[in-house]
């Protein structure tokens, strides 16, 4: 019974942040091909790997989140097991770890972006 609401919530947690972009297309309007004047270049191509990345960021989000809750939920159920608890905790460690390496990227991402377009990081 469990598993079977387990799935929905799984896969409506995943989609929110994707639904609640504005914009949710991933191609920018300008480079769509049927318009009469393409002038796709690279601040398109820039806006474009934004989205991407705010996408990725979304749904790693969500993952954290759920993994969070799921460490939480072993930690309570374990009851006190020191083999319940050491799962849990290393559940919810390996999200942290997963979670800072995930937004590194970002930064990495966003300044590698940065320096190709010629801007200065503010």
């Amino acid at each position: 019974m469990y598993k079977l609401l387990i799935l929905p919530l799984l896969f409506f947690s995943l989609a929110v942040p994707v639904l609640a972009v504005e914009d949710s297309t991933l191609i920018p309007a300008e480079c769509l091909g049927n318009q009469a004047n393409l002038e796709c270049n690279l601040t398109a191509v820039e806006k474009m790997a934004i989205m991407v990345a705010q996408y990725i960021m979304g749904l790693a989000g969500s993952a954290a989140l759920l993994l969070f809750v799921y460490g939480g939920i072993l930690m309570i159920y374990s009851k006190g097991d020191s083999k319940g608890i050491s799962k849990a905790k290393d559940i919810l460690t390996k999200t942290v770890i997963g979670m800072v390496l995930i937004f590194c990227s970002g930064l990495v991402v966003r300044t590698l972006i940065n320096v190709l377009a010629g801007r200065t990081p503010s």
